[in-house]
Parts: structure tokens; C-alpha cells; sequence
């Protein structure tokens, strides 16, 4: 559930052109462009990566160094939304 209110988020922030939310977001895209989870403008669920550091990620301890997959979030929304969390601890 928590998955739809950041997606909710970021099309909104996306819709309305949120003056705030645009440089966030384009420093979070540059770090998906980089990220192995990213295909097709996707944060891929077939696709794993390394966990970067301990952090909590929807209630669930991801431990620096993990294999993780992606969320199967889509990036260009994911991004703007100031609520969500890179699933390797990027942002």
C-alpha cells in the first residue's frame, strides 16, 4: 500500500510541475541512470543490485552488501516523490 501513495506522489508532484520537488528529482535520476536495477526507466523487480549501506526500507533491515531486486517502481515518478527509498539505499 505504501508502494501507491509515493507513486501517488510523484505523478502528482509530476503533474503539477512541484517547483520543489524537480531538483530532488533530478539528482535521484542521475543516481538511477547508474544503477543496476534500472531498465527501460523501471527500477526492475528481475534485476538485483548491492546494498549500499544498513538502512530500513519499508520496514524490512537491509544489511550493507546484500543482493537486493528492484521495486518495479517507475523512476520518472519514483523520483519526485519525496517519500520514497532507492531499495539499494541510494536516496
Amino acid at each position: 500500500m505504501l508502494n501507491l501513495k509515493e507513486v501517488y506522489q510523484g505523478w502528482k508532484n509530476y503533474l503539477t510541475n512541484n517547483k520543489e520537488a524537480r531538483p530532488i528529482g533530478a539528482v535521484r535520476m542521475k543516481i538511477c541512470n547508474k544503477c543496476p536495477l534500472s531498465v527501460n526507466g523501471t527500477c526492475s523487480k528481475f534485476k538485483i543490485g548491492i546494498v549500499i549501506k544498513d538502512f530500513n526500507y519499508k520496514g524490512e533491515f537491509r544489511a550493507k552488501g546484500s543482493v537486493q531486486k528492484g521495486c518495479g517502481c517507475p523512476l520518472k515518478m519514483k523520483v519526485l516523490s519525496p517519500d520514497s527509498q532507492c531499495p539499494l539505499g541510494n536516496f
